[in-house]
């Protein structure tokens, strides 16, 4: 629970008891209440809205099941692999085709292409600034 102890939360009531005062502390402890109970609300409502939504109920373990912060790309993958039926060993591979060479080599390009200058291109600092470079 974010590392409070009673002993803490019993002094950081007695704090706010203090810095609020008498008055406003009734007003306060109601908005405690409210927001305490908008949260349960919520919560509930998303485990409604999770069941309806799955169909089924879930039990703590299937919850831990779908953690997403369990989620590992490796085990996935070797899970699949071990998955997948292993090729016989009697199959050898196919012999490699080898294409018969071209009986004329290619012609060359009648006329070469114009020269066109080369655009460079624009180098940027550490802020994402263009650094600009003479020509």
């Amino acid at each position: 629970m974010l590392g409070l102890s009673l002993e803490k939360l019993i002094v950081f009531a007695v704090i706010a008891a203090l810095v609020i005062g008498p008055q406003r502390l009734p007003q306060y402890a109601q908005r405690l209440g409210a927001l305490v109970r908008t949260l349960r609300d919520l919560l509930d409502t998303t485990r409604e809205r999770t069941r309806a939504e799955l169909g089924a109920d879930l039990s703590a373990g299937e919850w831990r099941r779908l953690d997403p912060r369990r989620y590992d790309p490796r085990a996935i993958v070797r899970d699949a692999l071990a998955a997948d039926p292993a090729t016989p060993a009697s199959a050898s591979p196919a012999p490699p085709t080898v294409s018969a060479p071209p009986a004329e080599p290619a012609a060359a390009p009648a006329a070469p292409a114009p020269a066109t200058p080369q655009r460079r291109r624009p180098r940027y600092d550490s802020a994402g600034r263009v650094i600009r470079t003479p020509a």
